[in-house]
């Protein structure tokens, strides 16, 4: 049982609206990064408080933004059964190698890609360990896909409402 989940329920498209423009400003400042968001019409609400939900895509967009540094990071939100909601955040940085995609959600965990200046990954220890906290503790579950060299996929579910 997740012991974040609200008895009331919150509408998403706003919160995730402002969270997408709130990591815009910083991608843009920090990395020259555009953050394109795709969102489908009519999303289901959740039992999420706006500042969870808040939370944890600020999280997976800061870390996106630590990660890449051409091109953008696009973030998907959709329902495929009009209950639960799935973000993405894809960027298009190195990538991380296939072993890595499950020990990156570890506390203090860093990538080690071997050119890396461990200057150059800012404060990636605790944001992803962070947010799988909060996404299980929702209900939800959080996983990693990647390329190599094609950037990485955060695919966050989180559940529809209480039956």
């Amino acid at each position: 049982g997740g012991d974040l989940r609200t008895e009331e329920t919150y509408p998403v498209a706003e919160t995730i609206r402002q969270a997408v423009d709130d990591a815009r400003t910083v991608c843009r400042d920090r990395a020259g990064l555009d953050v394109v968001l795709e969102m489908q019409d009519g999303l289901p609400e959740l039992n999420i408080l706006p500042e969870h939900l808040k939370r944890v895509l600020g999280h997976l967009l800061g870390n996106a933004c630590n990660f890449t540094n051409d091109g953008n990071i696009t973030v998907r939100v959709s329902s495929s059964d009009g209950k639960a909601v799935e973000l993405v955040v894809a960027d298009t940085g190195k990538g991380v190698p296939p072993v890595e995609l499950e020990s990156i959600f570890k506390p203090f965990h860093q990538v080690e890609t071997g050119d890396t200046l461990v200057d150059e990954v800012k404060g990636a220890g605790l944001g992803l360990a962070l947010c799988r906290m909060v996404v299980e503790k929702l209900g939800g579950r959080v996983w990693a896909r990647s390329e190599p060299g094609q950037g990485a996929a955060f695919h966050v579910v989180l559940p529809g409402e209480r039956d």
